[in-house]
């Protein structure tokens, strides 16, 4: 999730991967939590495929500019990303604790 501080555009997004190789992706987003809809893809909304080269582990690979319409976050707005490959190869990080902030703006 993330909650805007003020308002934001989200115009490309960073994720990290197992493998070196061309990858398949699909991006959705909505308003408010995930929670809840983890596992009911009929509550985000599509906004994009692309299809990008995986720069491997340790190394973030940017979504193409231009795989989705930027994303207006208003400020106290809550909204989610799911984004999702035709394969296993995204890599997931332990993070910090879920509701913890990571970042800020």
């Amino acid at each position: 999730d993330i909650v805007a501080r003020e308002n934001i555009e989200i115009s490309s997004i960073g994720i990290h991967t197992y493998v070196k190789r061309i990858i398949n992706m699909q991006i959705y987003t909505r308003v408010g939590s995930y929670r809840g809809a983890e596992k009911d893809l009929s509550q985000w909304t599509h906004v994009g495929n692309t299809t990008l080269l995986g720069k491997g582990l340790g190394v973030p690979t940017m979504l193409n500019e231009g795989a989705f319409e930027p994303i207006l976050i208003r400020k106290n707005q809550r909204q989610s990303f799911y984004v999702t490959t035709d394969g296993p190869w995204l890599r997931a990080t332990k993070g910090t604790n879920e509701g913890e902030e990571i970042y800020s703006n």
